[in-house]
């Protein structure tokens, strides 16, 4: 039988007499698992308001034992709840936050959409008994209209993929995170997030950050190590539809969403993540150009802008590397639904979305493995290699 204690109980413990140890009785059976805190987590962030769909808790100490007893259960505001079994339904659209206690111990906050729709049908998949997939490198550009140096990133990513044939290799999401007055501002995920200390900067699978906007040989030498760096252990797919006026918000109104049905099919046993981002292209916003580019490249648009994110559904207490889809073995698939909420000044038609997966290594690292560039109003399927 497993005990847990806190930390701070077993402080407490330490500093009571030798009489306290001598009078008590422990079970020689039972293995004590010292907990400094605890996890939350949900089986599923969406959910149809049928009363009947039901989404499931899990609360583990930080060692990852599951304590099936004693959680109480709390919303946003700060009310206990009556949650029965670890699961929860309603009848109610809505978003419902929820935290756990335990102890002495808080879990952080978990968010459920409860929707009056049913997710889209997987994908179908054209080679059920392959796993052989095309990859992709995933570039996360942080950039912004005011960013003086930034078109000089696009001309030399621009240039190396023309003239080292790597269409096709590559799927980039710009991050507008620079400056607050840019038409496509997002104020995260920034270059911080990923170790930048400065405007224009990448992230290439999450993994390697590179800032040298005056080298396309620097850029083509970093790219092509990191495509290399590693086989597609995943494919993905995705089946999306665009909802209006679907979830309830704050105002009283209703926001429209994009709801994506998401399958990830292993091509290596291991433990996978997932993130979608919701990109627009065609954005226009004056840039700032500090070293001439736009004279340099009259030919390219420098003013409209593409793949601007708009929300990125990925973040995992300090990472954006995904949410957890635990593990997948070799052949077989594991599924989450993402429900991206759109506001009405964007333009959904021009819309598209970067859904990645990334792959712990032998240390528990994550990294980005493979993303697909997706449509928002038609089916993805799986892509395989030839």
């Amino acid at each position: 039988m497993k005990r847990i204690i806190s930390y701070a109980s077993l402080l407490t413990a330490a500093a009571v007499t030798l009489c306290s140890f001598s009078c008590s009785k422990v079970d020689p059976d039972d293995e004590v698992i010292v907990a400094k805190g605890i996890t939350l987590s949900v089986d599923k962030d969406v959910i149809k308001c049928d009363g009947n769909d039901a989404a499931t808790f899990t609360v583990k100490a930080d060692d990852g034992t599951v304590i099936k007893e004693g959680v109480t259960f709390f919303d946003g505001d700060m009310n206990e709840l009556d949650i029965k079994n670890f699961k929860f339904t309603t009848s109610t659209a809505g978003e419902y936050t929820f935290w756990a206690a335990y102890k002495t111990f808080n879990s952080a906050q978990v968010t459920i959409k409860a929707i009056n729709a049913s997710a889209p049908a997987v994908a179908a998949d054209p080679k059920p008994n392959s796993t052989s997939f095309v990859r992709r490198v995933f570039i996360s550009q942080f950039t912004g209209t005011g960013c003086g140096f930034c078109p000089s990133m696009v001309y030399i990513m621009k240039n190396a993929f023309a003239k080292n044939n790597l269409e096709g290799k590559y799927v980039i999401a710009a991050s507008h995170s620079f400056n607050a007055n840019d038409p496509a501002y997002i104020s995260s995920p920034n270059a911080g997030n990923f170790g930048g200390t400065g405007y224009p900067y990448l992230a290439l699978d999450m993994a390697v950050g590179y800032g040298d906007y005056a080298s396309e040989s620097k850029f083509t030498q970093i790219f092509n190590a990191r495509y290399n760096a590693e086989q597609a252990k995943v494919g993905i797919s995705a089946n999306p539809k665009f909802e209006a006026a679907l979830l309830p918000n704050a105002s009283g109104g209703k926001d429209d969403c994009i709801l994506v049905r998401v399958q990830v099919k292993a091509a290596e046993a291991g433990e996978y993540t997932v993130g979608a981002w919701l990109l627009e292209d065609n954005i226009y916003g004056k840039q700032t150009d500090g070293q001439g580019i736009k004279n340099l490249d009259p030919d390219h648009d420098y003013d409209t802008h593409n793949n601007c994110v708009r929300v990125a559904d990925s973040k995992n207490g300090t990472t954006w590397l995904g949410h957890s889809l635990g593990r997948i073995e070799a052949g077989k698939t594991a599924e989450k639904t993402f429900l991206l909420k759109v506001n009405k000044a964007w333009k959904v038609e021009n819309m598209h979305m970067a859904i990645f997966v990334a792959a712990a290594n032998e240390k528990g690292q994550y990294s980005v493995n493979n993303v697909i560039d997706c449509p928002v109003d038609k089916p993805t399927p799986f892509e395989y290699a030839n």
